[in-house]
């Protein structure tokens, strides 16, 4: 169950990013580049990490997918980090 919660979360994020990067409010974000990339990239990890189970795969392949997932969560936290700090103008 909690793969499938990963995975439609993860497409949730996706979806948000490129509304983002589209131009859906822009007005609130600084950088939309940023937080637009940020949003799809955690949202990738999200998925890579739910989808080798909901598929059933072995568990190494699993865990390298987990681990992609995570470095894609963190570059996508640091992201939206620096659009945060931008838009508080402690950039």
């Amino acid at each position: 169950m909690s793969a499938w919660i990963m995975l439609v979360v993860g497409c949730t994020f996706i979806v948000g990013g490129v509304s983002v990067l589209n131009g859906w409010r822009a007005a609130t974000y600084s950088d939309k580049r940023l937080s637009g990339w940020g949003n799809i990239a955690v949202g990738a990890g999200f998925t890579l990490d739910g989808l080798p189970k909901i598929v059933g795969s072995s568990d190494a392949v699993g865990l390298l997918f987990a681990i992609a997932g995570l470095a894609l969560i963190v570059v996508g936290v640091v992201l939206g980090a620096r659009d945060l700090r931008r838009r508080r103008g402690n950039a």
